[in-house]
């Protein structure tokens, strides 16, 4: 579970974003975020992106992104987020390894 950002910004696309996780538009959610992020470096874009992409299991873009994040803003959230994605990486690879697929 991660908590979505609030996202304080004269940038429509923030709107869009936020519209978009309302109607349940996921993926119209994720590029957005991706989209703002890229276009005005926002923090709680790049969070709420990596965060989409986590509970798509979309795993190691999460890790790239949240590790990202952090590196550029040191915010603790970034790596608190870093650490259980990186521990459901962990997971995933455990569970992998032991059906014998890994």
């Amino acid at each position: 579970y991660f908590p979505m950002k609030k996202i304080k910004s004269d940038n429509p696309l923030a709107k869009e974003a936020q519209e978009a996780v309302k109607n349940k538009s996921i993926n119209d959610a994720l590029n957005k975020y991706l989209d703002l992020y890229a276009q005005d470096g926002i923090f709680e874009a790049g969070y709420n992106a990596a965060c989409i992409l986590s509970v798509y299991e979309m795993y190691e873009d999460a890790e790239k992104l949240f590790l990202e994040l952090y590196n550029n803003t040191g915010r603790k959230e970034a790596l608190e987020a870093l650490n259980d994605v990186r521990y459901e990486i962990k997971a995933r690879n455990e569970l992998l390894k032991q059906q014998g697929k890994n």
